[in-house]
């Protein structure tokens, strides 16, 4: 899948993250929100917890 940076992506758990860095190796830094946009987290996410691409910037 290809991700960049801002691209909103859905994750396996159902929330939506936006993507706010690369950091190689199939993994980002991400804004981590609930299903009420609340920002609940930034953290290191991999390639495989994304469901899906949600909007895509690129």
């Amino acid at each position: 899948m290809k991700i960049n940076i801002f691209d909103v992506v859905e994750l396996e758990n159902n929330d939506k993250a936006t993507i706010k860095e690369k950091l190689g190796n199939n993994k980002f830094k991400a804004e981590i929100v609930n299903e009420n946009g609340i920002t609940k987290e930034i953290r290191e996410i991999e390639e495989k917890e994304i469901k899906r691409i949600v909007i895509a910037h690129g």
